[in-house]
């Protein structure tokens, strides 16, 4: 049987807060500074991890951003590149077509004529000449002239006026009245000029590397222009042939043959590479005269000379035919040289517009790129502010828990705190054997007098802890 005690406080107790009380404070300051500066270091990391996620999104922004841009700039600049070289290439197809293929018309023109004139010796012929040699000279001032280093031409070849004085100085020497000029130079100086000349556009068609329409009509152009001048040189050997009354060499003979023969290959050559050329040629070419054309060849390669006689008339028949033929197949060359310009201009135009689509698709990604990436940088430092006030909240809602929690552990032994949290009720304990201590504070109310409210509650708390020390010994 416990006795009842008696606890006397100390009467001299000051009027503060005890040691254990000062440590206590001292201890939760010290527990809610390492919160703060945990809290602190968890808020530095979070900062980082919020800015690592910023540059992560922009970076993928970016990628896609800068993907296109880089490919709207390749296309731009094949377009632009495409662009220049189709005008460079209209430029020079264009004149060559335009220009050159008229230029070697009238070249071929007067080479027949003038090696008709040598072969017959006729005075009349000369103001033909003149007129041609003046037809001439006005396709070589409309003509652009070409001024490659590059293909090693001759130096009358460097401008318009030397060349028109080189062929003056040939003419000249052909009209002489004591010239000793032969038929095979005629033909080989007008032939030399007119290969240069070919060759200008030959160059600007192998410049084109495009396959399709375009590409097989510029072929049969080049085609068209040799075929036509192994006609006009076939022109002038075979009025040598009627004007003479044969061929009283076998080389010349062969000459003519093979020309012949040449044009006429290049011809059919030239129309199985283009069925828009075949198609002119059906318009465009005299059926009779060709027909004509086939009969005095076949009386050319007989070359029979006991059945022949040399007929100027005759000859400037197989002139005129000729003549007819190859104009045909100027008309030919021209309608071609249209169709081929007309289809450049198409791809010039299809060329700039892939040029304009590209600039736009670059100045959109230029314009709409950095607002998407600020956007997408807004937006996400938006929804970064937005998780940091939720874990605020979170944080301050368990810190509100532990309070609440603390004070009703306070109020409530704990384990029927937890059930009152689970289930809203709590059950009754029962116990088999129970001690009652009841006690008295001996002058309690004098003592209450003069001390403070805390001074009680620490005289209650020395009583307990003595009481409890006491009990445990009584147990021993």
């Amino acid at each position: 049987m416990f006795r009842q005690a008696q606890v006397h406080p100390e009467a001299d107790s000051p009027r503060c807060v005890t040691p254990s009380a000062e440590l206590e404070t001292a201890g939760k300051r010290g527990t809610r500074w390492g919160l703060g500066l945990f809290r602190n270091l968890q808020g530095g990391t979070l900062k980082k991890q919020q800015r690592r996620q910023v540059w992560v999104m922009v970076v993928m922004t970016l990628i896609p951003i800068v993907t296109l841009a880089i490919l709207a700039i390749v296309l731009m600049t094949n377009s632009s590149s495409n662009n220049s070289r189709l005008s460079w290439l209209r430029e020079e197809v264009g004149g060559s077509v335009q220009n050159a293929g008229h230029l070697v018309h009238r070249l071929q023109i007067e080479r027949g004529r003038t090696a008709f004139y040598l072969s017959s010796r006729d005075e009349a012929e000369i103001p033909k000449l003149q007129t041609i040699y003046q037809k001439t000279d006005s396709a070589i001032a409309n003509i652009s002239w070409v001024n490659d280093n590059s293909l090693m031409l001759p130096d009358f070849f460097e401008s318009k006026e030397l060349y028109k004085d080189h062929l003056e100085r040939f003419r000249r020497t052909v009209t002489s009245a004591i010239t000793n000029v032969t038929l095979v130079e005629v033909i080989t100086f007008y032939t030399n000029d007119i290969d240069v000349i070919t060759g200008w556009l030959l160059q600007a068609v192998q410049s084109y590397d495009h396959a399709g329409g375009l590409w097989s009509k510029l072929i049969s152009y080049q085609l068209l222009l040799l075929a036509k001048e192994n006609a006009g040189k076939e022109r002038a050997i075979g009025g040598t042939f009627y004007s003479r009354g044969g061929f009283n060499l076998h080389d010349d003979f062969l000459w003519f043959m093979n020309e012949s023969v040449s044009g006429k290959t290049l011809l059919n050559t030239a129309m199985r590479f283009s069925s828009f050329l075949q198609e002119a040629s059906e318009v465009a070419v005299d059926k009779y005269v060709v027909s004509q054309i086939d009969a005095m060849r076949s009386e050319i390669k007989l070359n029979d000379h006991q059945s022949l006689e040399s007929s100027v008339v005759k000859g400037d028949i197989w002139f005129q035919n000729m003549t007819q033929f190859i104009d045909d197949l100027r008309e030919v060359q021209i309608t071609l040289g249209g169709s081929i310009i007309e289809d450049l201009d198409t791809d010039m135009r299809w060329s700039l517009y892939n040029l304009v689509a590209c600039a736009f698709l670059l100045s959109t990604v230029l314009i709409t790129g950095p607002l998407i990436i600020r956007g997408i940088i807004h937006q996400t430092q938006q929804i970064q502010r937005v998780g940091d006030s939720l874990h605020r909240k979170t944080l301050e809602l368990r810190e509100e828990k532990k309070r609440s929690d603390s004070l009703l552990y306070q109020m409530l032994p704990k384990v029927v705190a937890e059930q009152l949290k689970l289930t809203g009720q709590t059950t009754a304990e029962t116990y088999d054997e129970v001690t009652v201590f009841f006690s008295d504070v001996a002058n309690f109310t004098a003592m209450s007098a003069i001390s403070t409210p805390i001074q009680v509650c620490f005289v209650y708390k020395n009583a307990h802890l003595v009481i409890m020390m006491l009990v445990e010994n009584g147990k021993h």
